[in-house]
């Protein structure tokens, strides 16, 4: 399968770019490095675009079958201080990724974040989302956008909510 990952460069997308190559797809990266931890760790097989998601996605050539779509401001104390810039990536970045990837399937990586500060230990998936930040309150109205286009444009989406991931590298 022809698979695309934004943020392919970041831990987690880095972890998944490996094992989608290790299955034998064809993968696709755009990252814009601005946050990659290792920006010359790249796997050999992958197609590679250095470019960001509200700039760059004309960069991006052909049909897949996914999108993986990772790319994403992450800083809960940096989001308080940049909340345009985190409005932007996390917010319009999520709608461009969905409007110009219509015919393909999604995987939307989202946060805990969302939740706030619960009390529900563990949280059930279906606990309302009221964030206590505005990284979390970016990431929710991602899956607010995901969750439209599902219903509307009858989109093939799906959201995963991560909590603390850590790992090798």
């Amino acid at each position: 399968m022809n698979i695309l990952v934004t943020g392919g460069k970041g831990f987690v997308g880095r972890h998944l770019v490996a094992k989608l190559l290790k299955e034998r797809h064809n993968v696709t990266v755009i990252d814009n490095e601005k946050t990659s931890y290792d920006k010359n760790n790249l796997p050999r097989g992958i197609n590679f675009i250095k470019g960001d998601i509200l700039t760059d996605l004309n960069l991006v050539k052909g049909r897949f079958h996914a999108v993986f779509h990772l790319a994403a401001l992450i800083s809960v104390q940096e989001s308080l201080k940049k909340k345009d810039e985190y409005e932007q990536v996390n917010v319009l970045g999520t709608q461009k990724i969905i409007d110009k990837f219509k015919h393909s399937r999604i995987v939307y990586v989202s946060s805990a974040a969302i939740y706030g500060a619960t009390s529900v230990i563990p949280t059930p998936e279906r606990t309302v989302g009221i964030p206590c930040n505005f990284y979390g309150e970016t990431k929710l109205s991602g899956e607010f956008i995901c969750q439209t286009a599902r219903k509307i444009r009858d989109q093939p989406i799906a959201i995963a909510r991560p909590f603390n991931i850590y790992g090798p590298g």
